[in-house]
């Protein structure tokens, strides 16, 4: 997993109905994980639940064409199994957050722990999941 450089603050995308959405990047990934380039971002909007949306899309890197101010890229659908991936990974930033880690610490430690494999990944965060109480805080 790729955390998103320290200078991209954000980017425009075009929704399925044609909409300009601001989104925010959050991380990307790639093989292993997933059958290519990821980005995985927000558009800060939330859901009937109250959760954050999030969206993830392929890219080619290859095809981004622009300068340093402005660029392109076609963003792509996620295959079912690269949504897979991307829930474990969201799944694995979630436990983390209830642990209260900073998000500046969380890049390091969520790649050391994705670099074990899908199966560490599941044991961590049921571990974290087991190790906080209902309040959302380290027991």
């Amino acid at each position: 997993m790729e955390s998103i450089h320290e200078g991209a603050t954000g980017f425009s995308a075009i929704s399925e109905d044609g909409e300009i959405l601001q989104c925010t990047p959050m991380f990307r990934c790639g093989k292993p994980w997933t059958s290519g380039d990821v980005i995985v971002y927000t558009d800060g909007s939330l859901d009937d639940e109250g959760n954050t949306r999030v969206f993830a899309s392929k890219f080619n890197p290859d095809e981004l064409v622009g300068d340093a101010e402005y660029a392109a890229l076609s963003l792509e659908p996620l295959e079912e199994q690269d949504w897979e991936a991307v829930e474990l990974i969201l799944d694995l930033m979630q436990s983390l957050t209830l642990t209260g880690m900073e998000k500046d610490e969380m890049s390091g430690v969520i790649a050391g722990i994705m670099s074990r494999g899908p199966e560490f990944v599941r044991k961590t965060i049921r571990s974290l999941s087991d190790d906080t109480d209902d309040r959302g805080t380290v027991g």
